[in-house]
C-alpha cells in the first residue's frame, strides 16, 4: 500500500470505494474531490438560486422549484437532470453518478458522490439542472 500523503504512513483505510466497469473493479482513494463547501459553492454561484432547507437536507432552488440536494452525511448530491442527460452522466461516470432508486430516479434525480466527481464535471451538471428548470414553462 502507498503512502498517505497527509501523514506520511502506510494507511489500509486509504481504498475504501469501488465499482466494477466493463469487468474490472476499480477503487478509488478515500479523499474528496469535491467538499460539501464547494458543492453548495458551485450551486448558489448560479444567478436567482437560494438555499432552503428540505427536510433535515439543503436544497438548492430556482423558480421555487428544487434542482439539486446535499446529502451531507453520506457526501453525496443529488441533481435533477433531464432523463437522456441522466442516462448519459451515468454511463460515462459509472459509479460516480447513478439514479437515485425508485421513482424519483426514473424522472431523473441523480446521486453524485462528491468523493470522486471533479470540480468540472460537477459544474457541468449542476447548470444544466438549473437550466432545464430555467426554460422550463
Amino acid at each position: 500500500m502507498g503512502k498517505n500523503r497527509e501523514n506520511g504512513d502506510h494507511s489500509k483505510r486509504m481504498i475504501t470505494y469501488g465499482y466494477i466497469c466493463n469487468g474490472w473493479a476499480l477503487y478509488f482513494p478515500n479523499k474528496s474531490m469535491v467538499s460539501i463547501a464547494t458543492f453548495r459553492q458551485l450551486a448558489l454561484s448560479l444567478p436567482d438560486v437560494v438555499e432552503l432547507p428540505h427536510f433535515d437536507k439543503p436544497s438548492f432552488r430556482v423558480k421555487g422549484k428544487i434542482f439539486a440536494t446535499l446529502w451531507v452525511k453520506d457526501n453525496r448530491g443529488m441533481i435533477k437532470l433531464p432523463e437522456v442527460e441522466q442516462s448519459v452522466y451515468c454511463a460515462m461516470q459509472g459509479g460516480v453518478f447513478h439514479p437515485v432508486p425508485g421513482y424519483w430516479g426514473k424522472q431523473g434525480a441523480t446521486f453524485v458522490e462528491l468523493n470522486f466527481v471533479t470540480k468540472s464535471v460537477l459544474k457541468e451538471a449542476l447548470t444544466m439542472a438549473y437550466k432545464t428548470l430555467i426554460f422550463k414553462k
